[in-house]
């Protein structure tokens, strides 16, 4: 009992921050009471959930029960030594409304504290070691803030924090190993004054574990962002995200989810976004990886996803339950390939689409519909496995939607695309796009053949074809000066058919400027009767293009040039010739891959939809789709039914728009090829 006076009668006197720690404290003031076993009580009915589950365990059995209630009153008493918890590793923060505490190990030389009010900072000045430390408490003013170049590990251990700023900010570079203390619930809150970009922020890695709760609000932006990866771990518990200004998750270079549970609801924009860095080398670099764990999305703004990657979007396991509402909304979207090879993906959507508008280079004003899509690819979506089921209830919507091909190995698919079709309403449309790019690209397309004009000479055979090969393609400033080599290539199918391969340089942000390419080519010519000028003929020389404008601050920019090879004399006009190359802006044609449409066009649903080919070559497919002109299974091109067993109710009416009808189908593509299924 003496040991208990002097420590409470050195309580009241000591005006510093830093507490000891003992085992039973509940409240984290440094001495022991009744009200720590009342809180300790509270914790067994189930009535307090904010505490620190080390100090709970009094007696040090690994459990949490009646038992640590008697060693607590027996402490109190005089009758049990009160026992010191380990320090050795660990700094423990304590949050309250009134003050806020601290307990740092000595040995910790390399580490500084700093409390003002409700708000702590922690500063690491050792590169070479690993910290812990343990956050508990309830602060309705109060941030964490974490400084240093080394990998650290943080224990939310009961915590809840709610700032004007940011409640909880890592800025190490590193890996952040953020540990939900199992049987806790932890909240953190920001304000509309934050001024860093997400309540809950890691520059560098966040690695996500143990089964406690993580509720996270963002007032000002995201809710929760890492400038890198995040991995959510097979231990984790639940992570909540229930309301965000802008995404409720979002990464600078890959999402990870191996286990745990993720809900999010009330966002105003991307349910998770995953983002390619600027290293294009680095691992994963914006891929979306679902290995396992639960993921519960309502999504109710316009023109967003539930789950968004730059890159790959892949899905081996775990359990997706996703409902839009909102216009124009993604469930799954990648901006390259949708592959699942498992796990339970259930998709409710509703609301309608959204135009916008853009004008070619004649004045002519295009419309630029976007539809609600289930599984939207710009690549390709490929099936190999799982249970897929997608009930699309909204004007125009389909289930899937590949700028490329969909290819269906296996699985389980049940697909309903019941919205209306009709007439696009372009009385609303707006102008611009949906949404900003994060980088601006150059697409630089140079002609693989000439145009042959042949004059003068016998020319009995001419020259039949000019083939042009191209090297040191160089994009500069109208001022000379050097900008990039471009090395990246790829090719891209038009609204109006036609493919060509594209030099690409990546700007990386908004610009504006005059620009022009230089590049290298080889001429080979062939055909003709021999003789003057017949046979094959090569030649090179040096393309300098005209000064073009570049504005890009809305949208990418494609150009494209051709080719025409003048020939005069000699038997095969061959004797003397010339290029004209001619560079025209094609960016109404190829950008974003999208058709260009017009004023009066009709617009239906679809269950899958590809501008490419459609596989079937395994699983079961299951389609509905009641509205007018709606559409099974539609391919731009070749649609293979080699496996799959395919049902459909095509219930809808067809379409009327002047003399022109179309019509409900349950197949509809450019060629079909049945070999099985």
């Amino acid at each position: 009992m003496k040991k208990y006076l002097s420590i409470l009668f050195c309580a009241l006197l000591c005006v510093a921050v830093a507490y000891p720690k003992y085992l039973g404290d509940m409240d984290g003031n440094g001495t022991l009471t009744l009200a720590d076993v009342t809180k300790l009580v509270n914790i067994l009915m189930g009535t307090e959930s904010n505490y620190d589950a080390t100090l709970a365990d009094v007696n040090q059995d690994s459990q949490i029960n009646e038992g640590d209630v008697s060693a607590l009153v027996e402490m109190i008493l005089g009758e049990r030594s009160w026992v010191e918890a380990d320090e050795s590793d660990t700094l423990y923060i304590y949050y309250s409304n009134t003050e806020t505490t601290y307990n740092m190990p000595s040995s910790w030389t390399e580490v500084m504290v700093d409390v003002s009010g409700g708000d702590v900072t922690v500063v690491n000045n050792d590169a070479t070691r690993e910290y812990v430390t343990v956050l508990s408490g309830t602060c309705d003013n109060g941030s964490f803030t974490y400084l240093g170049s080394y990998k650290t590990t943080v224990v939310l251990n009961g915590l809840s924090l709610t700032s004007d700023n940011c409640p909880f900010y890592i800025y190490t570079g590193k890996r952040l190993a953020l540990e939900l203390a199992d049987g806790t619930e932890n909240t953190l809150t920001d304000g509309s004054s934050n001024s860093i970009k997400s309540a809950l922020y890691c520059k560098g890695h966040l690695e996500i574990s143990k089964g406690g709760s993580l509720t996270v609000t963002g007032n000002k932006k995201h809710a929760i962002s890492s400038s890198e990866y995040m991995l959510i771990k097979k231990t984790a518990g639940t992570i909540t995200v229930d309301g965000a200004v802008a995404d409720g998750i979002h990464v600078g270079q890959y999402f990870q989810m191996n286990g745990g549970a993720v809900n999010i609801s009330g966002t105003g924009a991307d349910a998770i976004q995953a983002e390619v860095t600027k290293n294009a080398t680095d691992e994963q670099n914006g891929q979306m990886i679902i290995n396992g764990g639960t993921i519960d999305i309502t999504l109710q703004c316009d023109s967003a996803a539930a789950m968004k990657s730059d890159s790959l979007l892949h899905i081996t396991d775990g359990t997706i339950t996703i409902e839009t509402t909102g216009d124009s909304d993604k469930a799954l979207s990648s901006n390259a390939n949708i592959e699942i090879d498992g796990g339970t993906i259930d998709i409710t959507q509703s609301g309608g689409y959204i135009v916008e508008t853009t004008t070619d280079d004649n004045g002519d004003t295009i419309y630029d519909p976007s539809y609600v899509v289930g599984l939207k690819a710009d690549n390709c979506i490929v099936i190999n496995d799982g249970t897929l089921t997608i009930t699309n209830t909204a004007d125009g919507g389909r289930g899937m939607k590949a700028d490329k091909d969909i290819n269906i190995e296996g699985g389980t698919l049940t697909v309903y695309a019941n919205g209306a079709g009709g007439v696009l309403d372009t009385s609303g449309a707006s102008s611009g796009s949906t949404e900003t790019p994060a980088s601006y690209k150059l697409y630089f397309s140079l002609p693989s053949t000439a145009t042959s004009s042949n004059t003068g000479g016998f020319n009995p055979g001419g020259s039949s074809s000019t083939s042009l090969a191209w090297s040191n393609v160089n994009l500069y400033t109208s001022s000379g000066t050097q900008v990039a080599t471009f090395s990246t290539q790829s090719s891209i199918a038009g609204s109006d058919g036609t493919t060509l391969t594209f030099y690409v340089y990546d700007f990386g942000a908004a610009t504006s400027g005059s620009y022009y390419v230089t590049a290298s080519y080889t001429a080979t010519s062939s055909g003709g009767m021999g003789g003057p000028g017949g046979g094959s003929q090569t030649s090179s020389g040096t393309y300098t293009s005209s000064t073009f404008a570049l504005d890009l601050t809305g949208s990418n920019v494609y150009k494209s040039v051709t080719a025409t090879k003048s020939s005069s004399g000699g038997w095969g006009g061959q004797s003397s010739s010339s290029f004209t190359f001619t560079l025209s802006d094609v960016t109404s044609n190829f950008i974003n891959g999208s058709v260009a449409a017009e004023e009066g066009d009709t617009y239906s649903a679809a269950c899958v939809k590809a501008d490419g080919n459609i596989n079937l070559n395994g699983g079961t497919l299951t389609m509905a789709h009641l509205g007018e002109s709606s559409k099974g299974i539609k391919a731009d091109n070749t649609v293979t039914l080699a496996g799959t067993t395919v049902s459909d109710a095509a219930r809808g009416t067809y379409l009327v728009v002047g003399s022109d009808a179309s019509y409900c189908t349950s197949v509809k593509c450019g060629s079909y090829q049945g070999t099985g299924g």
